[in-house]
């Protein structure tokens, strides 16, 4: 997710070596390496697994976020996990610009220009909508602009 403030995408880790007693894995969200203020993402992971992906749009409040992973048994969760900082990434257009060259009232016709982010090495596309307001009340998708890898 390239929204400031905002988590998405895919979390891994490695299994322990013994996992005789695994029954499934727990990961949360959490403002520390220890699981404060922990919020789960997503269902328990069967213990065959070590991946959960999880949407975009995931609102974080601020600070430096940590993925923490626990391990269950069928007893109990364990109390210390495997931890990892998060690194929030945000990739915004800037200087965006519309000359509306349509003298038809209600029609718009013209060119749309906008700054790209300095890093776009995660972007993969520009989408470019005509909204009712700056909060995107109604907007309409009017072009999509595909970026190849590496920008």
């Amino acid at each position: 997710d390239l929204d400031g403030g905002e988590l998405g995408g895919r979390v891994e880790w490695t299994a322990p070596v013994d996992t005789a007693r695994l029954a499934e894995y727990i990961v949360y969200i959490a403002t520390d390496a220890v699981g404060t203020g922990k919020s789960q993402l997503g269902d328990n992971v069967h213990r065959s697994n070590s991946t959960l992906s999880f949407a975009a749009n995931l609102a974080w409040p601020g600070g430096n976020p940590f993925v923490v992973v626990f391990t269950k048994s069928v007893l109990f969760e364990q109390s210390t996990p495997a931890a990892g900082a998060v690194s929030d990434l945000s990739a915004s257009v800037s200087n965006v610009a519309f000359s509306d060259l349509d003298l038809d009232l209600g029609d718009l016709g013209g060119s749309i220009t906008w700054t790209a982010p300095s890093d776009v090495v995660q972007v993969t596309g520009f989408f470019v909508y005509a909204a009712a307001d700056n909060a995107g009340s109604g907007r309409e998708l009017l072009s999509e602009q595909t970026v190849h890898a590496g920008g």
